[in-house]
């Protein structure tokens, strides 16, 4: 086999291994954009029910300048959260990373083939590199949790396909959902501070 053979069999590989990446990129920021919007909506509602509390004169355990702080400081979160969904636009960079995903996965079809045959040339692999770096270029890149996803689920062949809940029980995957469900906790994090605080400041009979 020469070298250019081993050549197209690796960026077959590559292929391979970017489209699934990418595909893995494109759900957890779908998750994000998800629990984003979730953790917005619940602040609105915390600030909003805070509001007409506050109109309505309902007695609760706080004074009415720690009900003003409380609506100050969650409509600075929900003014955050906002500032997040519209910078990190989390539905468009999902939808534009599975398209690289779908181009890279059409390109690593292709090179299946190609990679198996005896006697590539060398302007063969050289057009099949340059459309493999022309995708790449056109998308952003993933980020390092991505790629040990993939990399996990391909080492072990796992069936279930991709999945935070597919991670088994070694200790890699533990260190894998641990790492992962953190970049989610302060959506959760943020809920629960505004529910808690709302329960708190309900009078408890007795």
């Amino acid at each position: 086999m020469s070298a250019v053979d081993e050549a197209m069999i690796e960026l077959h590989r590559r292929a391979e291994v970017t489209s699934k990446v990418r595909y893995e990129a494109a759900r957890r920021l779908m998750a994000h954009n998800l629990f984003s919007q979730w953790t917005l909506a619940i602040l609105a509602v915390g600030q909003i029910t805070i509001s007409v509390v506050d109109a309505l004169d309902v007695p609760l355990n706080y004074s009415d300048r720690y009900l003003a702080f409380g609506g100050i400081f969650f409509g600075t979160l929900v003014l955050a959260y906002s500032l997040l969904l519209g910078m990190s636009n989390f539905s468009a960079r999902s939808v534009q990373l599975h398209k690289c995903g779908l181009e890279l996965g059409e390109l690593a079809r292709e090179l299946y083939l190609k990679s198996r045959l005896i006697g590539s040339s060398q302007f063969l692999y050289s057009e099949y590199a340059k459309r493999y770096y022309v995708i790449l270029g056109q998308y952003e890149n993933h980020e390092d949790i991505d790629y040990r996803f993939t990399k996990f689920f391909m080492k072990n062949d796992s069936r279930n396909g991709l999945g935070i809940w597919n991670l088994g029980r070694t200790w890699e995957g533990v260190m894998l959902k641990f790492v992962y469900l953190f970049g989610f906790s302060h959506y959760v994090a943020t809920s629960s501070l505004m529910a808690l605080w709302l329960w708190s400041s309900i009078p408890k009979g007795g």
